[in-house]
């Protein structure tokens, strides 16, 4: 399971997206969120902050 964190930054998120990573989520990101997308990439799926989808 691959996944990066970071404070939003566009290169970064896509950079990471290209190497890899199966997501993208923000710092500020509350742990519900973060168990459910554990989960989400987990089953394979992509799965990208919607701050960072904007």
């Amino acid at each position: 399971m691959n996944c990066t964190t970071t404070f939003g930054l566009d290169e970064y998120a896509f950079g990471a997206l290209r190497a890899g990573a199966g997501g993208f989520l923000l710092k500020d990101t509350r742990p519900a969120e973060l168990l459910a997308a554990i989960r989400v990439i987990a089953t394979g799926e992509a799965l990208l902050a919607p701050p960072g989808t904007r």
